[in-house]
């Protein structure tokens, strides 16, 4: 770790100018950038937050509404269980009455029928009375379930032969003077309930609704990938655990991935069902984000415009100085005729006007010094004068041009020591 820190040191070190300005840049950014960082964070849990209660809020919506469908059902069954006659000889007077009913309720509502409690047809709301009368549906679970129960009872999805249309039975059994004498039951298509479930939501928002019963099966969906009507997607535990649970909550994980993202869902209350509100993968956040939007565009804006400047400001004042060096560099290799072109305001300027003083000063004192060894090279040559140099700390002589003449000794047989000159 301490050799990394001394390597990231040295690299800092050895950074130019410019560099270090936009590092320095940076570094007042981190602050802003960290505070922007959080309050996004913060909007994504709020916006998290409000989806799932908008989620909620839809699902319970559209619970209420499947529930007052059902209820609208369940008081169509009471009606008739109050009116309709359990005895064999009134068949007739309840094809009648039932036909009438079924001729006031929607198109798909297929049959009323009401059975005794051995499963035999005491009335039929479809023409076809003859069929009605042959049926067996001791071994349907709405009827059994139906004289078990007090309260409404709802069979499996079953699909016609002759049409290839889903259809559900619900039932009720009936009492007349406290005792058990039958059941009423109600047959209506399926798909009238995905149409039903597409008032609330649908693929163009996003939003995939699906009804699932007790067994785990589709009953109805709107939006999102097709699921074939009755395909489990779920096991009944699952089901069972979410009516029975306290709190509106679920593992997405435990669900089936066509469902959707995030989810919510509602416990239909006159029904075994569950509805599930859920997100589509690919659909945008149910809340709206434009100025959000803004506001990343301004920050990202004015972080591109801080670099920008930093940039420029660095290149303003680190341009000048690399100029400086450079020009310093050619005085530095002896040549004395370098000027420095650099014109800037402040201490730039000023170091960069000083270096020409500086150059020009030392340019004219070399050039005098030249001249004066040059004059007092040809004085020594004129008289035949021995003129010597002797450097006391490295014990080093310099002799003029007329030592060889004076000595009688070629130039180069003369010593550069001291102790030449003591020798001979």
């Amino acid at each position: 770790m301490t050799r990394l820190g001394t390597r990231a040191l040295a690299r800092l070190s050895s950074l130019g100018i410019r560099e270090r300005l936009v590092l320095l840049v940076l570094a007042m950014l981190v602050p802003w950038i960290a505070l922007f960082a959080t309050t996004y964070a913060n909007y994504a849990r709020d916006r998290d937050r409000d989806s799932r209660a908008r989620l909620n809020d839809l699902a319970t919506q559209i619970g209420a509404r499947v529930d007052a469908q059902v209820g609208t059902i369940e008081g169509i069954l009471l009606a008739v269980a109050q009116t309709a006659s359990s005895d064999t000889a009134d068949i007739r007077a309840n094809d009648a009455m039932l036909h009438r009913l079924k001729a006031e309720l929607p198109l798909d509502v297929n049959n009323l029928g009401l059975w005794d409690v051995r499963g035999r047809n005491l009335g039929w709301s479809n023409a076809d009375t003859a069929m009605a009368r042959q049926m067996e549906v001791v071994a349907h679970r709405f009827f059994r379930d139906a004289l078990a129960s007090d309260t409404l009872t709802v069979g499996r999805p079953i699909e016609s032969h002759g049409t290839k249309a889903w259809s559900l039975t619900m039932a009720r059994r009936i009492r007349h003077g406290g005792a058990l004498v039958g059941v009423v039951s109600v047959t209506s298509r399926l798909d009238s309930l995905a149409r039903f479930l597409a008032v609330g939501g649908g693929s163009d928002d996003g939003i995939i609704i699906t009804l699932v019963d007790d067994g785990g099966s589709v009953l109805a969906r709107s939006g999102g990938p097709a699921i074939d009507i009755a395909r489990q997607v779920m096991d009944p535990a699952t089901v069972r655990g979410l009516r029975a649970a306290p709190v509106r909550s679920v593992p997405a994980a435990t669900l089936d991935t066509r469902l959707g993202q995030q989810i919510a869902y509602h416990r239909v209350k006159r029904a075994p069902w569950v509805l599930f509100v859920r997100v589509a993968p690919d659909a945008k956040a149910l809340v709206g984000e434009p100025e959000w939007r803004v506001l990343v565009l301004f920050g990202a804006l004015g972080l591109g415009g801080a670099l920008f400047l930093a940039g420029l400001v660095a290149s303003r004042i680190a341009d000048p100085l690399r100029k400086l060096t450079a020009d310093a560099a050619r005085l530095g290799a002896g040549d004395l005729s370098v000027r420095t072109n650099v014109k800037a305001p402040g201490e730039v300027g000023t170091l960069a006007a000083t270096f020409n003083q500086m150059a020009a000063t030392l340019q004219a004192r070399t050039h005098a010094l030249a001249a004066s060894e040059e004059r007092h090279r040809l004085a020594a040559r004129a008289t035949n004068d021995v003129i010597w140099d002797w450097d006391i700390r490295t014990s080093t002589v310099e002799w003029s041009e007329g030592a060889g003449s004076a000595f009688r000794t070629p130039s180069s047989g003369i010593g550069k020591a001291i102790e030449w000159w003591s020798e001979h």
